[in-house]
């Protein structure tokens, strides 16, 4: 069974048909997040059927191969179990924790789409490596030449300004560069292109986190919004002091998400930024670490607010649908477990 990237795009959802499993059966099911944001092991889904999920412990039952409790395929599985996110990012980590070599077609790779929307915070990335690369060694004064670009630069221009920095390319000074890049990081030569790979994919991440994060708040404040309209100000559950509680709950919970994602987003800017001015294995360890150490539970935020929406744009595919009373049953059935988070469990 093939997926495209599109498959790739939830945070949620886990075709297990792109993972290098042994077992053949696992490519026609999928791992995903219950409304109780625990991951499970869903075997069909459709409108008129329901999902079918299993619990990982039990996918034995299901599949033969699977009763052994030492079979890699079911260590995977225990281990991807654990994960607050199925972004290709965080799957990409565990694979590599796990030893099993990445795929070296696009399987763990967002959609063209999705990666065009990451463009605008590669830049920086991108062009930074650029001028460490290609930059001509400076023999003067006259021979600086410095990498500037305006963000309000139609982007014919922006290409000028690269080619000018590339082109022509230099071999021999590109390949000195790289060594004192490489020098800089305290590594090998040979071992820059995997970590300049590892790098990406966390700049990537980050980029794909939040593209994820604006679509987000939008919805959320659109929520919000019907919530003080339609709910809060009705007569009928202004003594329904259990409800606004919970209201209250939600939004509290919605508004730390909120928070954390923005803080971490500024933090691992400022970082890349930093470093970029003044390259050095100590800078890149504290980027990776800040980054890795929020990524978890960046994902698992990210992944909780994108199951509730979810959810609401499934109960409410029309405006004219919104009622204060079908509203306020959607906020406690579905905004929030029983103590109001709204992350993926650990």
């Amino acid at each position: 069974m093939q997926y495209s990237n599109e498959g790739m795009e939830s945070l949620h959802t886990l075709p297990l048909a792109v993972l290098p499993f042994q077992t053949k059966a696992l490519a026609s099911v999928k791992l995903i997040k219950n409304t109780q944001l625990r991951s499970v092991i869903e075997l069909f889904s459709g409108e008129q059927t329901g999902s079918g999920q299993i619990e990982i412990s039990d996918i034995g039952s299901r599949f033969d191969e699977l009763r052994d409790a030492d079979h890699p395929d079911l260590t995977l599985l225990t281990e991807l179990g654990k994960l607050r996110s199925y972004d290709v990012y965080s799957l990409r980590i565990t694979l590599r924790e796990q030893g099993i070599p990445l795929d070296k077609g696009n399987a763990l790779r967002l959609s063209s789409t999705k990666q065009a929307a990451s463009t605008d915070f590669m830049r920086n990335f991108t062009q930074s490596l650029l001028k460490e690369t290609f930059a001509p060694t400076p023999t003067g004064d006259d021979d600086r030449l410095e990498l500037v670009i305006d963000d309000d630069d139609e982007s014919a221009d922006k290409g000028r300004h690269l080619s000018k920095l590339i082109n022509p390319i230099d071999p021999e000074n590109a390949h000195t560069n790289l060594g004192k890049l490489a020098e800089r990081l305290e590594i090998r030569l040979e071992d820059l292109p995997n970590l300049l790979e590892d790098f990406a994919d966390l700049h990537l991440s980050v980029a794909y986190y939040e593209s994820c994060y604006g679509e987000l708040e939008r919805e959320f404040d659109n929520l919000f919004a019907l919530m003080s309209r339609l709910v809060r100000t009705n007569n009928t559950f202004q003594r329904e002091t259990a409800f606004l509680q919970k209201c209250d709950r939600v939004e509290f919970d919605v508004a730390s998400s909120k928070r954390f994602v923005q803080e971490h987003l500024k933090l691992f800017e400022k970082l890349e930024r930093e470093f970029w001015d003044e390259v050095s294995a100590k800078r890149f360890r504290e980027i990776e670490d800040v980054a890795k150490a929020n990524q978890v539970r960046l994902g698992g935020i990210l992944c909780g607010m994108t199951k509730k929406i979810n959810a609401w744009k499934k109960m409410f595919p029309r405006p004219d649908l919104v009622t204060p009373h079908r509203l306020a049953g959607f906020i406690m059935t579905e905004l929030g477990d029983d103590n109001g988070n709204m992350q993926a469990p650990a």
